[in-house]
């Protein structure tokens, strides 16, 4: 069963977990609201959006599910609440608690708090116990900073160095 993965990481700290649900328990905790709005997002490069506008009308349902195409990998689902007669600070939804497969932890938190925040998470109650909590490695993958210092680093610094050197007239 695909699983959707809800939140973002943030290096201002305001997001600092990624949380994974099973889709279909998820997706029926929104089943009996009208005002609930589900789909895919749809990734599109900024030239390609600039085209689709300038030959038809912007489809204003579609804001909330278009992002850059650079985040294409993410294959991310959106659930979003719409009424446009009133105003609704929040909304409360029943969503439970073992229908959370996987918290998976920013890659900027520091490495000292990262024990503690597992530690702290499986010990909310014994449902939580068999959570998979892990911190993700996007930035901290020794093979990927191996690849960056060994081979681009050399190659940003030749070119800044390149484009500081006087250019003879």
């Amino acid at each position: 069963m695909k699983l959707t993965i809800i939140g973002e990481f943030s290096r201002t700290g305001r997001t600092e977990c990624l949380f994974e649900f099973d889709r279909q328990e998820l997706l029926s905790a929104f089943a009996s609201d009208d005002n609930i709005e589900i789909g895919n997002v749809c990734y599109k490069w900024i030239r390609e959006l600039r085209e689709e506008l300038r030959e038809v009308q912007i489809d204003f349902g579609q804001l909330p599910f278009l992002k850059r195409a650079q985040f294409k990998d993410e294959k991310e689902l959106r659930i979003v609440y719409i009424n446009i007669e009133e105003y609704v600070a929040y909304k409360e939804y029943p969503i439970k608690i073992e229908w959370i497969k996987r918290i998976a932890l920013s890659p900027w938190m520091p490495k000292p708090l990262v024990g503690s925040v597992k530690d702290t998470l499986k010990s909310i109650n014994e449902k939580c116990s068999d959570i998979q909590v892990t911190q993700s490695y996007l930035v901290d993958n020794e093979t990927w900073q191996d690849l960056i210092s060994t081979r681009a680093a050399p190659l940003l610094q030749s070119a800044v160095s390149d484009s500081l050197t006087p250019k003879k007239e």
